[in-house]
């Protein structure tokens, strides 16, 4: 039985029982996307046009698949349109996580002005500790170690027994800013803090 073939049945199954629950949407959407159907992908995000709360993840997931694309621009443009929508769902901190993300996005992109931009503005407001991760590292890319240096230290202060954050986040910070010192060997020892949970 092949995965498409299970996937197919699944989401036959979900729909015939009108289990449309917004995050069944997204998934949906995570389901089109593998199987590299854009039509399927427009539909879950035309169906979430106007709904407060998941309107904005459909944008998010949008703008990823562009960014996944090599399409920078419009990647831009849909995260931009999910950071209105969560704000206008009054979902400050999901908004913050998109603007975070985004900076990453840039930095990827090797638009590092913009990484800048973004990881500052996800900084300038209250945020969780993804947010922060997300901008760390793209302020890490972007070649901004003294800052990201510092915000990978409030994580690690903040969050001592949070696992995510020091098994993944930290060492992750870590390793690309032993990069960006040319020292693979520091960072080959940063991520191996990470190895027990692989």
């Amino acid at each position: 039985m092949t995965l498409s073939y299970r996937l197919g049945t699944g989401k036959a199954w979900a729909l015939e029982r009108k289990l449309t629950r917004p995050t069944f949407h997204a998934w949906l959407y995570a389901v089109a996307f593998l199987q590299n159907d854009a039509t399927a992908m427009g539909q879950q995000v035309a169906w979430s046009v106007g709904k407060p709360g998941i309107e904005d993840a459909l944008l998010e997931l949008e703008a990823s698949t562009a960014a996944y694309s090599g399409r920078l621009k419009e990647a831009r443009d849909l995260s931009n349109r999910a950071v209105e929508s969560a704000q206008r769902a009054q979902e400050q901190e999901t908004a913050v996580g998109y603007v975070a993300s985004s900076a990453l996005v840039e930095a990827l992109f090797e638009s590092m002005p913009e990484a800048r931009q973004r990881a500052a503005r996800a900084l300038g407001i209250p945020s969780n500790r993804e947010a922060q991760y997300a901008a760390a590292l793209a302020l890490g890319f972007a070649g901004e170690a003294t800052r990201a240096e510092a915000i990978a230290e409030d994580l690690a202060k903040g969050f001592p027994e949070a696992t995510l954050v020091q098994f993944n986040y930290l060492p992750t910070v870590r390793a690309q800013l032993a990069l960006n010192r040319n020292d693979s060997k520091m960072a080959i020892e940063a991520l191996q803090s990470a190895i027990p949970l692989s």
